[in-house]
């Protein structure tokens, strides 16, 4: 059921934060912009490198598809800094982005208990990553930036290739530092599970499965993406990592492997991931309530 917002005299303005390349917005987030539009919100893009201008005056700024923030780090964690500083409300909470930039939230979340693949964070240095593989005696493992998005720099490295893959990896990964996750090789065979959960509650999720010869389930190394209906203690595993966050999101993507009859969390995603309302569009309209909830309540905070 379609609720309107406040009343109509001063609807909601929602900012959907996005980049440069997606001035027009992804897919799915036009679908969520249209249903948002559809409950009396007014609706508009801002391209977060266009500084803080295009979000002044928001009722709620929810961060999408700022894609090529780990490209400028300094001035993404400026431009989060400004909002906070100029009192506007964000979505997710700008402390809860900040402590999801760097891959070593993983580590967090195993103190936690929360079940994840081994992993190293090292500086980006040939020798650090040796010593880290050698350590761990692991014969692959997956490489790549501690800042990241949209599969960047992503590499399968073995102790034996490092030293000829470290050229190119060194490249992607640099100014930030490494990480080294030990290889889960379900994933080619299994997949990723997805989990989308708008506002606090579970929505939907996702199969993305590699192509044959592939691991990466990146949008950009077009996997096979499936929607599929979970049994409910793989739906309570994802929710005990949304329990386990350090501050409750307005949308969550929780990804998870199967190895050896319990699940992986390999990302906890409370920044800027793709949610697939292009696959399940009911849950753009759901996400849309649950922003016009968290905004509301924002305003009356």
């Amino acid at each position: 059921m379609q609720r309107p917002c406040r009343a109509m005299l001063t609807p909601m303005r929602i900012v959907i934060a996005t980049s440069a390349a997606y001035r027009d917005l992804a897919a799915g987030d036009r679908l969520y912009r249209d249903a948002l539009g559809r409950r009396g919100a007014t609706v508009a893009a801002g391209v977060w490198t266009d500084g803080l201008a295009p979000f002044r005056g928001a009722d709620l700024v929810v961060i999408r598809s700022t894609w090529d923030y780990h490209r400028d780090l300094a001035r993404y964690r400026a431009w989060l800094d400004a909002l906070e500083t100029a009192g506007i409300s964000v979505a997710n909470p700008v402390a809860l982005v900040r402590w999801n930039l760097e891959k070593s939230y993983l580590d967090a979340l195993a103190a936690q208990g929360i079940a994840v693949p081994a992993q190293r964070l090292v500086p980006c240095e040939l020798d650090a990553a040796r010593g880290a593989l050698a350590e761990t005696g692991w014969a692959q493992a997956v490489a790549k930036p501690a800042v990241g998005a949209s599969g960047h720099g992503v590499s399968l490295v073995e102790p034996a290739t490092l030293e000829a893959q470290w050229p190119m990896l060194a490249a992607a990964v640099a100014p930030h530092r490494l990480v080294l996750q030990e290889f889960v090789p379900e994933i080619r065979a299994e997949g990723q599970l997805c989990y989308v959960f708008l506002g606090g509650r579970f929505a939907h999720a996702v199969r993305h499965l590699p192509r044959a010869g592939e691991f990466r389930i990146n949008s950009v190394f077009a996997p096979t993406r499936t929607v599929v209906e979970p049994p409910a203690a793989d739906i309570a595993a994802a929710a005990r990592v949304l329990a386990a966050l350090p501050l409750a999101p307005l949308y969550a993507r929780i990804d998870m492997v199967r190895q050896s009859g319990r699940q992986l969390l390999l990302e906890a995603e409370v920044h800027e991931p793709g949610l697939q309302f292009d696959l399940v569009p009911a849950s753009a309209e759901r996400f849309a309530e649950a922003t016009l909830a968290w905004a509301e309540g924002a305003a009356a905070r």
